[in-house]
């Protein structure tokens, strides 16, 4: 650019112009036009290139705010705002403004440049903050938290929250002194084909739906605004989407790869990829590797396929799932479908109702917030249904599951399960297997299925069934209703007023804890099979501390099926008369104590029945 007599006849140094024009006459020189009428002809203090914001010579684009010029020059990193593709110019920033969907790059200690939907925004820090008080470095891309606030064109860092301190594994297309980096290799805003070379390059599609190949090297390729189509090829390649729905293919190497804006397909290929989709429902696959990958906002399908993958949907119902190798899986926000595959993965869905599959391998499985459907399938699985009400099934493998808050819905399947209902009225089932299932605080419906399981209802009035096999059952505090189901089962009402059915088998009934049975009524029932009843051991006998008020009621004492009656001691016992409303029987005193009416019985066939201990 020629000397310009016109500047310094106006003495320009340091003077703010507002309400500017500027038409672009080259790579670096402008034509300002004042809302008062007066042409300034300056170029930029700092070098930057006009094409690095998608600006074309002959086209006029809109200043907002104030424009400082500083000897016939001015500083465009010092510019409130500017549109990206020079069409349409954003309102002024004047006073407090919010911005969203933004991206960062980090310029240099207290300098920013935003890219928020395709405007670019050149800021600096409201307050005393610097960058690298921050934890960040020039030269680094951010990801912006909500919201940015803006007070006359600068950031305010205290109220906005601007950075999340998640660093985005990209470079920004441009140096901090507003150079495109050497060697570069630049696109324009028509659709191109672009091709790297052997070598690690750096290349820019800008707009235009492009095609980039990086090839070998560790590349840095950025699509800008378009849809385009993006593979790295061998080696770590950095590469970056933005605006417009991306196809990216890392292929071989440490990939770092943004899609941004819109619904993108981002592949990793081989190695350990790090992908991260941003805004919009995008397809993520890390291919094998040990891959990163992050949805983020939209309804993102999310595949990590070989590896060990760290998967994150975070906002929106997404779609995850780890493939073979261990993986750790996040759903995060709203409700997800997430499936570990092959391995020893570790998934959580946390918020909303979400639906979690481990599939093969040893998994850990959390629900957390919402109501959750939980499938450990093959493999020994721990799994936490926590708060509120899932339904959680162990299915293959010897499972430890936990329903914890709310009213849970429990099947433990195949294997040799522990379940524990925790807080809320549980439905708790373990079917084939050696299990052990605790119902928790609450009213549970458990039920043992097949095999021999161990069954305790611990607190609230519970249901306790140990279907086939030899169970061990307890009915734990409160009023609690037993079945033994099939098998030679021992039954132990426990606390509080129980009601035991033995069902099938040769069964041990006892009503109470080992304890004196205090001012509990519990009724017991033997069926088929030959049944012992336990009114006492060696110590003490039960219930024969309240009189009246505490008693066992046995109502199918069978001498043809040898069932059997053990009672405290011999000395002091008295059998006689006794009835339970209009049934009427014997009852069974100590010390004048009742201890027991059996139902239906005389007294010299009750004498047949009992054995002193």
């Amino acid at each position: 650019m020629t000397s310009i007599t016109t500047i310094s006849q106006l003495e320009l140094t340091f003077t703010e112009i507002a309400g500017t024009i500027f038409s672009i006459t080259g790579n670096d020189t402008f034509i300002l036009r004042a809302d008062n009428g007066q042409n300034f002809f300056v170029d930029l203090i700092d070098e930057l290139n006009t094409s690095i914001l998608g600006l074309q010579v002959g086209k006029s684009v809109r200043v907002t705010g104030f424009l400082n010029i500083e000897n016939n020059r001015f500083n465009l990193i010092n510019t409130i705002l500017i549109n990206q593709d020079g069409t349409r110019p954003p309102l002024p920033i004047f006073g407090i403004q919010t911005i969203s969907g933004t991206v960062g790059f980090v310029v240099n200690d207290s300098q920013f440049i935003l890219n928020s939907n395709g405007q670019i925004y050149f800021v600096n820090l409201l307050d005393e903050f610097n960058a690298i008080g921050l934890g960040l470095q020039p030269n680094q891309i951010i990801a912006i938290s909500g919201s940015v606030t803006l007070e006359n064109g600068r950031i305010d860092v205290n109220s906005s929250r601007i950075i999340d301190g998640v660093n985005i594994p990209t470079q920004p297309p441009f140096l901090p002194d507003g150079e495109f980096p050497p060697g570069s290799i630049i696109g324009n805003n028509s659709t191109q084909f672009i091709q790297g070379t052997f070598n690690s390059d750096t290349v820019f599609g800008f707009g235009g739906n492009d095609t980039i190949d990086g090839q070998d090297g560790n590349d840095s390729l950025f699509g800008n605004s378009g849809s385009d189509s993006i593979v790295g090829g061998i080696d770590d390649d950095i590469i970056f989407g933005n605006v417009g729905i991306d196809t990216i293919d890392g292929q071989d190497g440490n990939d770092s790869i943004l899609g941004n804006e819109d619904d993108d397909i981002l592949g990793g290929g081989e190695d350990n990829d790090t992908i991260r989709g941003n805004t919009g429902s995008d397809e993520i696959d890390g291919g094998s590797g040990d891959d990163g990958l992050y949805g983020n906002v939209g309804s993102d399908s999310i595949f990590g396929n070989v590896g060990n993958d760290s998967i994150w949907g975070n906002e929106d119902s997404d779609r995850l799932e780890g493939g073979p190798g261990n993986d750790s899986i996040w759903g995060n926000e709203d409700s997800d479908r997430i499936k570990g595959g092959f391995g020893d993965d570790n998934i959580w869905g946390n918020e909303n109702s979400d639906r979690l599959e481990g599939g093969f391998g040893n998994d850990s499985v959390v629900g957390n917030e919402g109501n959750d459907s939980i499938f450990g399938n093959e493999g020994n699985d721990s799994i936490f249904g926590n708060e509120e009400n899932d339904s959680i099934f162990g299915n293959e493998g010897n499972d430890s599951i936990f329903g914890n808050e709310g009213n849970d819905s429990i099947f433990g399947n195949e294997g040799n399960d522990s379940i524990f209902g925790n807080q809320g009225n549980d439905c708790l089932e373990s079917n084939s297997g050696d299990d052990t299932i605790r119902g928790g605080k609450g009213d549970d419906i458990v039920d043992g299925g097949f095999d021999l399981d161990f069954l305790l209802g611990e607190l609230g009035n519970d249901q306790l069934s140990g279907g086939d096999g030899d169970d061990l059952i307890f009915g734990g505090k409160d009023d609690d209703l037993i079945f033994g189901g099939g098998g030679n089962d021992t039954l132990n009402g426990d606390m509080n007023n129980d009601t035991i059915i033995g069902q099938l088998g040769n069964d041990f009934i006892i009503g109470t804890s080992l304890k004196s049975g205090e001012n509990e009524i519990d009724f017991l029932i033997g069926s088929e099979g030959t049944d012992t009843f336990v009114l006492g051991n060696s110590n003490v006998a039960f219930y024969s501390f309240a009189g009246s008020s505490d008693y066992a009621v046995v109502t199918d004492l069978n001498n043809l099926e040898s069932d059997k009656m053990i009672v405290f001691g011999g000395d002091g016992i008295v059998l006689g008369p006794a009835s339970v409303g209009t049934d009427q029987g014997t009852g069974i005193f100590v010390d004048e104590d009742l201890i027991a009416i059996v139902v239906g019985v005389t007294v010299l066939d009750l004498q047949s029945g009992l054995i002193f201990i």
